[in-house]
């Protein structure tokens, strides 16, 4: 799921999909935050190499996966105790087994749509953790490099793309590239130039296009 030696992203770069740790001291972002334990960068990584006019990176934070698995529990047991009262013949420590083991498969298949399932890093305990793509936090690309000083590792795929398509399908752009404004120019001059100069010799000498 991870790459540590830079062969997903360029060496200085941030993509999407790189995980951040969090370090105190180093900005007041980190400093502010909750009970996060990391950060997924979740910028297009065409906008973060080429900046396309962006003035900030955005980030969601990560929580360790007991945290939203504990918050699940809390809504779900009163569910098992009235199973429970139905049918004495179900076993508790059965079922409550069951729901965590349902739970953990959703969430490790990405099926749920505002979460995104980080496997054990050494960096966070060798414990899983969880994204919440829907919690958005801004940090202004002037800390590029503090980002890039605390980045522990790159999402690879087929996880890169997984995250593109969550994200993709949540705000609604896919994780595709951009390309420049020049190299767009270049292809459809080429593509369409019989087109392209007649439009041109409109603009540049209407009086002499008019009187033909």
């Amino acid at each position: 799921m991870f790459d540590r030696a830079n062969d997903s992203c360029e060496i200085g770069c941030l993509c999407q999909g790189d995980i951040i740790k969090i370090s105190k001291g180093k900005c007041d972002f980190f400093d502010e935050q909750d009970e996060a334990i990391g950060y997924l960068v979740a910028s297009n990584t065409c906008d973060l190499q080429q900046h396309n006019d962006m003035e900030w990176i955005c980030l969601v934070p990560i929580y360790p996966y007991e945290l939203i698995l504990g918050d699940y529990l809390d809504d779900k047991y009163k569910l098992i105790i009235k199973k429970l009262r139905k049918d004495e013949k179900i076993d508790a420590k059965s079922e409550l087994e069951t729901t965590i083991a349902n739970v953990i498969l959703k969430d490790s298949n990405y099926v749920p749509k505002f979460t995104f399932f980080i496997s054990p890093l050494i960096e966070f305990n060798n414990i899983a953790s969880i994204a919440y793509l829907d919690d958005i936090r801004s940090i202004s690309l002037e800390s590029k490099s503090i980002l890039l000083e605390n980045k522990i590792c790159s999402m690879i795929s087929p996880w890169r793309e997984q995250l593109g398509y969550k994200l993709g399908n949540l705000f609604n752009r896919a994780s595709t590239y951009t390309p420049e404004c020049k190299d767009i120019t270049a292809w459809w001059t080429g593509i369409y130039n019989e087109a392209y100069t007649e439009t041109l010799e409109k603009i540049v000498n209407p009086e002499v296009v008019s009187s033909r």
